[in-house]
């Protein structure tokens, strides 16, 4: 049977201090003694310390008394505390004693100041099992010692790589040399021939080893830098398909389900989970201590040096201060292990990781841990379009200077060096046309910051600057393509965006067969040109004649291709294939989402997560049968597709950091589809959120929430408000609140009949802000007023779905026929519905959301010139599209305002976002422009 909880009151002014998994082992360093009687030392005896985490690491060979025994000035430190200590156990520890001193439960919960204080709730949780074991049979492998001891944060492939890398190159550093030495042996001939060339020294002997050093450095440099791309390439091949960008952040997962569970203002700190963490969410927080022991911890080298793995003491523990509310803290120390000797400080550089205590984070009113990722960065969007503009011209240069005269001498060193390369200067300037043509392909891939299209473009410049050496080129070209080159391997990490999923390579197979099915046709004609003529047939010659005029080469053609126009309208085929393989390879796919996120998918309602988690008055519409769902990590993110932009609408919904994970891996997925993002009705404390990972929030307007009972009708302020519902009731106009699947079937035939005579095009408009049906059996919460006329029958109706979040509804849909009534119905359907709902204790109602309101009024850029010209153009068009005259009918009731936001991934995706949200919202149905935005398979 489970033992009860132990449950502490908590005094004002005390302090608790939460340690996490010690993992002791007797032959791993163990934690940071130091630092730990440093923090142990500051406590008083009213304070409290807990070991919420594993004492002794969880391997089953272990002995954990032996790990107690070797670690016994550990264990005697943490004895001796003089705060109350408590340990919360586990199946692990239980059979551990650790002295009389230290009390033993498996539960505690801290008991804040008052009869209703905070509670913090802290328990084992369980962790990561599949990437524990991963790491333990690890362990077991030569060559992976300390892989069970891996920094949480830390990526395992990267470790596997970088392991793996290090110990392949120790072995393989003979199997190098000697092929360097013989290629040296082979080159010397060759060097003493060239060796005249280089007039400037004096001496023969010193020209010849001059020479034999300079080409053994460069081929030296030419294998490691080959192996070092490679590794780092596999490195980022591997990871793609197993770990994706929130994978650290959904480590504890098992925790935030548990804390989502939990009832109001109760907090919850994981015991044993392997990744420090501080999440708060309203007035509780979800807490993870981490790790209080040494941990392999990457570091980066400089430039191209691989990753290695030291061993840091990294200290983290969760301090919690007890006042008027409980206030949280993550603090973090970390030192070197064994400090490193200056090669290793000066290739692997870790003063970054290197800190004093420092607070990670605090709750309820700091930040969170771990950071959010940054989606995306003004450096890298800007070297993409640099790259990828720099890219175009050198691709625009080179294939202008394959046809130009040579503007330098030949460079006929390089021949002389590389005999082997003497046949190629004769194909050198159809190669250049061929790399000046995929590069101005591969520039589009650039600007997305695929890393294909920068691999692409690596290999083709340094195709592009090999052939310029071989052949009549000149200097300026070759100096412009190996800027790029170089420029584009420096910001090489702005290039990060996984490749387009999809059949892309079959497509560019597909481009393949077509050429050879050109080439194959060339052929027949040329044979039926041979025996018309009687001339004699050379089939293999001339396929060999046509594959190489396709491909640009310096080849003569087969009749009837040898005539010029003939010769030069095959080249130019082979243009057009090269070009459109590089489109399939790099172009934005427009394979939908739903089928990659698929399994993705968790069985969780979309529905059940709405009522569990009310923050907006757009949640409802997030029900859509148009849009998507992706429900992970307790969060649910609705979306649509529409060809190359994700309009994202609502904001995410869930709890805060589940519904941040959610939206993350949604990113994610966008990005690797290469798509762009965007989130269409953002409110504002989301907007910030969006702004701190990279995003940009631009003002779309205003939502209107009125409060019920504020408004009152008397007096001069609300006259012809006034005026306007009294006349409605004086010509006999009525209005009831009901549910819309109450109403008779003579009654929804007149709503389904005001619909359509009011609406303008064939649907109905909206995406972001309306549920888009009426009388579905689903919406049983939803709300309808309908008005009827003097005869009875309904001639207006405003529908309105629940918004748990202010405690009332949202407008969805408002609508009256065309027949001849008094002005004032709509006046009347809302005053009408503020009284009735009022009545049965409804706090507010969301109306109609107003465009662009804060510009109009003159609250967003004040007399600011730019401010000044946005009034003016939407003065000219509020007389076409009713922008201002939301705004006036809005504010008649006396509404709070709040902002609403589209968000958009880059702003050079601006254009896109804006046609996309147009057919999104069924804006096609506008005269004239409509037709331009209409969706041909609707």
């Amino acid at each position: 049977m489970e033992s009860a909880p132990l449950e502490v009151r908590l005094a004002p002014g005390a302090r608790v201090v939460v340690l996490g998994n010690l993992d002791l082992h007797d032959r791993r360093p163990g934690p940071d003694r130091d630092e730990l009687a440093r923090i142990i030392g500051e406590l008083e005896p009213d304070d409290l310390l807990v070991l919420a985490g594993r004492v002794t690491a969880p391997e089953p060979s272990l002995d954990p008394r032996s790990a107690l025994g070797h670690h016994h000035d550990v264990v005697d430190l943490l004895t001796s505390a003089r705060a109350r200590t408590v340990r919360i156990t586990s199946v692990r520890d239980e059979p551990l004693a650790m002295g009389a001193e230290v009390e033993h439960t498996a539960e505690l919960i801290l008991l804040g100041p008052g009869p209703r204080g905070h509670r913090v709730r802290m328990k084992p949780v369980g962790t990561d099992l599949a990437r524990r074991r991963t790491l333990e049979a690890l362990e077991r492998l030569p060559g992976f010692r300390g892989a069970a001891w891996l920094d949480p944060a830390a990526s395992v492939t990267h470790f596997v790589v970088a392991r793996s890398f290090a110990r392949r190159a120790r072995m393989l550093a003979l199997w190098v040399f000697v092929p360097l030495v013989l290629l040296e042996l082979a080159r010397l001939p060759f060097v003493l021939r060239a060796a005249p060339l280089v007039a400037h020294l004096h001496h023969q002997a010193s020209r010849h080893i001059a020479l034999v050093a300079s080409f053994l450095v460069l081929d030296a440099l030419i294998v490691l830098l080959a192996s070092v791309l490679a590794s780092r390439s596999v490195t980022h091949l591997i990871e793609e398909p197993m770990e994706s960008m929130v994978s650290a952040l959904a480590t504890n997962q098992a925790a935030r389900d548990l804390f989502e569970s939990l009832p109001p203002h109760t907090s919850l700190i994981a015991a044993q989970a392997e990744l420090a963490e501080l999440q708060h969410d309203d007035d509780a927080f979800l807490a993870s201590p981490g790790p209080t022991t040494a941990v392999l911890t990457p570091v980066a080298g400089r430039g191209l040096l691989p990753t290695r793995y030291e061993p840091m003491y990294h200290t983290t523990w969760i301090e919690l201060e007890v006042g008027a509310v409980v206030r949280a803290y993550l603090r973090r120390t970390r030192r070197r292990v064994r400090p490193p000797n200056a090669l290793s400080r000066l290739l692997w550089p870790d003063q970054a990781l290197l800190d004093h205590q420092v607070t990670l984070a605090g709750a309820p009113d700091g930040g969170s841990w771990p950071p959010a990722p940054r989606l995306a960065s003004e450096t890298s969007l800007t070297v993409r379009r640099v790259g990828g503009l720099a890219v175009s011209v050198a691709g625009l240069v080179e294939v202008i200077s394959a046809f130009a005269p040579p503007l330098a001498r030949h460079l006929s060193i390089v021949t002389t060096l590389f005999p082997t390369l003497g046949p190629i200067p004769r194909y050198a300037d159809a190669i250049s046309a061929a790399a000046g043509t995929l590069l101005l392909g591969i520039a589009q891939g650039l600007r997305a910051g695929q890393r294909r299209a920068w691999r692409i473009a690596m290999v083709v410049l340094a195709a592009a600057v090999a052939s310029n050496l071989v052949r009549r080129s000149d200097l300026i070209t070759t100096g412009l393509l190996s800027l790029a080159l170089v420029a584009l391997a420096i910001w090489r990490s702005a290039f990060r965006q996984p490749a387009p999923r999809g059949r892309r390579v079959w497509r560019a197979l597909s481009v393949v067969g077509a050429g050879v099915l050109v080439v194959l046709v060339a052929e027949v004609v040329a044979i039926g040109d041979a025996l018309v003529h009687h001339a004699p047939l050379r089939p293999l010659a001339a396929l060999g004649g046509i594959i190489g005029t396709v491909l640009g080469l310096p080849v003569q053609a087969p009749p009837p291709f040898a005539v010029g126009e003939l010769q030069d309208a095959l080249t130019l085929v082979g243009v057009a294939l090269l070009v459109l393989i590089v489109w399939r390879l790099v172009a934005p796919v427009r394979d939908r989402l739903s089928a990659q996120l698929a399994s993705l998918r968790a069985p969780r309602n979309p529905a059940q997560i709405l009522r569990a988690h009310p923050q907006s008055t757009l949640d409802y519409f997030a029900l859509r049968s148009d849009k998507e769902h992706l429900v992970r990590h307790g969060g649910l993110v609705a979306y649509g597709e529409f060809g190359s932009v994700v309009i994202v609408s609502p904001d995410p919904i869930g709890a805060t950091a589940s519904a941040r994970l959610a939206f993350l891996e949604l990113f994610e997925a966008t990005s690797r589809a290469g798509k762009a993002l965007c989130v269409l009705g953002a409110s504002e404390t989301w907007s910030e959120w969006y702004r701190e990972v990279g995003l940009h929030p631009l003002y779309l307007g205003d939502e209107a929430i009125v409060t019920l009972g504020q408004l009152d009708l008397a007096g001069k302020r609300h006259k012809s408000l006034r005026q306007a519902v009294n006349r409605m009731r004086r010509y006999g106009y009525r209005v009831r609140v009901v549910a819309p699947l109450e109403l008779t079937e003579e009654e929804r035939r007149d709503v389904l009949r005001v619909m359509s005579e009011s609406r303008r095009g064939g649907r109905e408009r909206g995406f972001s802000m309306t549920l888009g049906r009426v009388f579905d059996p689903r919406d049983t919460d939803v709300l309808m007023s309908v008005c009827t006329g003097p005869d009875g029958r309904i001639v207006g109706f405003v529908q309105w779905v629940p918004a748990p979040s202010i405690e009332g509804y949202s407008l969805d849909l408002m609508r009256r026929d065309l027949g001849n009534h008094p002005n004032g119905m709509f006046d009347l359907l809302i005053v009408e519905t503020m009284t009735q709902l009022q009545a049965r204790h409804v706090k507010a109602i969301s109306l109609n959301f107003a465009a662009m309101r804060g510009v109009l009024a003159g609250e967003r850029g004040g007399e600011l010139l730019s401010a000044r010209v946005e009034r003016w153009v939407l003065d000219r068009l509020s007389s076409s599209m009713q922008i201002e005259s939301l705004w006036r009918f809005n504010a008649k009731f006396e509404p709070r305002w709040e902002p609403r936001y589209l968000v958009v991934d880059a702003y050079e995706h601006l254009a896109a976002i804006a046609i996309a949200a147009a057919r999104a919202e069924s804006l096609w149905d506008l005269p004239l422009v409509g037709r331009f935005l209409a969706d041909p398979h609707a």
